[in-house]
Formats: C-alpha cells, structure tokens, sequence
C-alpha cells in the first residue's frame, strides 16, 4: 500500500484548486531525467513536472552541478531513466545538506541504499512492487553543536531502536512521503508536499541553525 499523504495535506488540497498554486521557485529545484525513456502520456514527463513546480529540466549532471553553482539547490528530483547519471556521491551530501530528494519510480529499498541511509527504508514505505508511476520524498534536516550526533542519530533515527549517545542540545527531522503519480490530482498532491518540504526545511534552519 502507498503511505497516505497526511490529512492536513488532503484538507488543504480540497479547498485549494491546483490553479490557484504557482510554480515553486525555479532556480532552486531541478528535474534530472531522460525525457525520451519516459512514456509520453506519464506525469513524469519533463514538461508536466516544469508546470507544476517551476523546477529546471536537466539530462546532464553538469547541468545540476551549473545550476546549483547559480543558485544552491533546493530540491533535486531524479527519474529512474537517469539515475545512473547522477553522482551519487554529490547526493548523498546534498542530502545531508538538507537538499530535498526526490526520487520517480524507485523504490525506497534502493533509495535507502543509493543515500547511505538504512532508515529511509521501512516495511509497508514504497517497497511492494507497484504497476504505476510513483515518487519517493525524503529530506534531512539537522542541528546539533556536535557532528558525532548526526552519525548516532542517522544510525536509528526512523529505525526500531532509539539514538543512543546524544550529547545535545540537537534538533533532527526526516521526512518521508510516497503516493502514486497518475493524475492531475496526484501530479497536485506532489507540488504541495514538495512545497512542505522546502517550507519545512527553510524553518527549521530559520529557528534551529545548523550544525
């Protein structure tokens, strides 16, 4: 089964026609895919995602790395037709570095393994083999006067035991999301808990500050 999307999202959905939501700010997020390995007629398609969050459509890593050089990214959405494009080890920190992840059609499994995080990867969190579109969302944000904290806290935290050794005073989060991508009411569910994201992310370090 597809995680829910929390209720205060489907509430705010309901009474927000997708019209009334504009782009998320395009300098700041980029869409990295193969757009010819892509069936014409998915929500993946490059030109779909560009109208719903405004992000920056790429083929090219030296593309994303240009783009960040501008503007520090945001978010970083990969298509499953280009992930062997990606530098993984460039994701990897750009996820620590509280960039928001998104991931089409790969499941959390894979990327659990591909950010070096085991607790991205949960029984029942998009790891059933699925015959539609879908994406995967997950974020990082952390603060802490001690960097050890992070290490300890990224070993358990969203796992079956609890972070051990924290010397504090740390402030974690980690979101995760899942849902399908198969209509324009989901292609709507997608911008606004991408735009949660961001927002979440912005707040956090606004009251928090980093490591």
């Amino acid at each position: 089964m597809f995680r829910l999307i929390p209720l205060f999202w489907i509430v705010l959905l309901l009474v927000s026609p997708a019209s009334a939501q504009p782009p998320l700010p395009a300098a700041r997020i980029v869409y990295l895919a193969d757009a010819v390995a892509i069936p014409a007629t998915s929500f993946r398609q490059p030109e779909v995602i560009v109208r719903a969050t405004g992000a920056h459509i790429v083929s090219t890593w030296d593309e994303v790395l240009g783009l960040h050089k501008q503007a520090p990214l945001q978010a970083l959405i990969i298509d499953r037709s280009a992930i062997w494009r990606a530098d993984w080890a460039w994701v990897r920190a750009a996820y620590r570095s509280s960039v928001v992840i998104v991931m089409f059609n790969l499941y959390s499994r894979d990327v659990s393994r591909l950010l070096a995080n085991p607790c991205i990867y949960s029984p029942g969190f998009a790891d059933e083999e699925y015959t539609v579109d879908f994406f995967v969302m997950v974020a990082q944000m952390a603060s802490t006067h001690n960097p050890a904290d992070l290490e300890q806290w990224m070993a358990h935290k969203g796992c079956d035991t609890p972070a051990v050794n924290i010397t504090g005073p740390a402030h974690f989060g980690a979101p995760k999301s899942q849902n399908h991508l198969t209509s324009s009411f989901d292609l709507h569910v997608f911008q606004m808990v991408l735009q949660g994201n961001i927002q979440d992310v912005v707040e956090f370090y606004a009251k928090f500050g980093g490591i």
